[in-house]
């Protein structure tokens, strides 16, 4: 089963083995103060429920990673990217992600998860810094933070 069957359980690593090799673009919101915009996942969500990432997801059919995380910060905050740079990327078996970076004055719109079209996905946000405390993170998040408040 390996450390990552272990970690996440054997029925749940069987499952991700399991699904086919996926495009996910993310982005990582920054404002004036630096800190970064993390979203916590719906309690009923099936990966990774209550853990906190950043807004993205899967690239549809013909879209480029860049236009999937434009609509994917669109879909999950209400806010309108006008402006990204890449970040990022990291691979592994299973998932490619594209990490883009945005400042929040280069954004449209108004930040509300309810009135977000994919509300449901998460249940709350947090503009958090190198001090913030006791979240629970999705896999690479971490890493990913330590490197933004490294530059």
């Amino acid at each position: 089963m390996g450390m990552f069957g272990i970690l996440l359980g054997g029925a749940v690593a069987a499952r991700l083995a399991r699904r086919p090799h996926r495009n996910v673009a993310l982005v990582l919101v920054q404002d004036r103060q630096g800190r970064v915009l993390a979203l916590r996942r719906s309690a009923q969500d099936t990966w990774m429920p209550g853990c906190w990432g950043l807004p993205g997801g899967h690239l549809n059919k013909g879209e480029s990673e860049s236009e999937a995380a434009i609509r994917e910060l669109e879909e999950e905050t209400g806010l309108k990217a006008i402006a990204l740079t890449p970040f990022a990327s990291r691979r592994s078996k299973r998932k490619s992600e594209r990490i883009y970076r945005v400042s929040l004055r280069h954004t449209r719109g108004d930040l509300s998860l309810q009135k977000a079209s994919h509300g449901h996905e998460h249940s709350e946000y947090r503009w958090i810094s190198p001090k913030t405390e006791g979240m629970e993170f999705v896999p690479g998040m971490q890493p990913l933070l330590e490197r933004v408040w490294e530059c």
